[in-house]
């Protein structure tokens, strides 16, 4: 489990490297990265660092919850909506390029796909104690 939570940590890190890349842009008065608010994504990914930060906390019960929350919460917006937007509307007005899109959409998959692998491991391998 443990190379698992350092996984989700490199997701967590990141995903908020892009985005501080995203506000460093907007500081400079360029297009953000992506259509997400680089704030959102920075404190969404400190949320993911510490919901995998919690594993061994009241027997794994917080990573589980927060990491079905996780998934429920950014599948949707940070994946599908980049997908949506990049290939069926083609919609490119809030991206600063379409490999920036794919990129944030990568990450996210990445993340997600680890989180997903996590909570089957933690109900595979048991609880800490």
């Amino acid at each position: 489990m443990t190379e698992i939570i350092y996984c989700q940590l490199g997701y967590a890190a990141t995903g908020a490297a892009f985005n501080l890349v995203s506000w460093w842009r907007m500081k400079q008065g360029m297009k953000p990265l992506t259509a997400t608010s680089p704030a959102k994504g920075m404190v969404s990914m400190l949320v993911v660092a510490l919901i995998t930060l919690s594993f061994p906390l009241v027997a794994g019960w917080i990573y589980r919850a927060g990491w079905i929350y996780l998934i429920l919460r950014i599948v949707p917006g940070g994946i599908l909506k980049h997908l949506k937007s990049l290939f069926i509307d083609r919609d490119m007005t809030h991206y600063a390029s379409f490999k920036a899109g794919v990129i944030a959409a990568s990450i996210n998959i990445v993340g997600i796909s680890l989180g997903i692998i996590g909570l089957i491991y933690s109900f595979i391998s048991g609880l800490p104690t």
